[in-house]
């Protein structure tokens, strides 16, 4: 399960640049799929957190059964998006056990950060140094992400992870010598 929960990940980070809707309702599909797959374990973790992520999706649903919404279309997406955050968050928590798994994020976080700075210098504002980017007038397309900004995000995201490997494991090392 965590294997096809990093495949996920990793596709569609990879696949962000994407300027069409396909790779996004495939990452929210096999998010819930997954969940559903997930959810007949046995052991099942509830944290309070998942209490404001599952608000989030709540209330775009209210809003379209009291008919208040401006556009019902885009409620109905941004519902849909929250709830697949939310799912990614409950499969997160439920495999955040597995040392393999924070490792494999921050070492592909890594690699796709070097992507990154190559092509931030190399590609001409192009994805992977072949297709044009969609981005419009940013010319600044780092690795996967149409946007410096989106690359900042990840980064930042992942930073915790990356520090924890770093000195979490050699404090680990050095306690098991003493």
């Amino acid at each position: 399960m965590a294997a096809a929960f990093l495949a996920v990940l990793f596709f569609g980070i990879l696949t962000l640049w994407v300027p069409a809707q396909w790779p996004v309702a495939a990452v929210q599909v096999a998010l819930f799929v997954l969940v559903l797959l997930c959810s007949g374990a046995s052991r099942v973790r509830w944290h309070w957190v998942l209490v404001p992520a599952l608000l989030l999706p709540a209330t775009g649903l209210a809003q379209l059964a009291a008919r208040r919404s401006e556009y019902a279309f885009a409620t109905e997406e941004a519902a849909v998006a929250w709830f697949s955050a939310a799912c990614a968050l409950w499969l997160g928590l439920q495999l955040a056990g597995r040392e393999w798994l924070r490792r494999a994020l921050v070492w592909f976080s890594f690699l796709a950060a070097v992507l990154a700075i190559l092509q931030l210098y190399t590609s001409g504002g192009r994805v992977i140094w072949l297709f044009p980017s969609g981005a419009g007038s940013e010319p600044y397309v780092m690795g996967p992400f149409p946007y410096r900004n989106h690359y900042a995000a990840w980064i930042i995201l992942m930073l915790p992870a990356a520090l924890y490997e770093s000195f979490g494991r050699r404090a680990k090392i050095g306690r098991a010598h003493v």
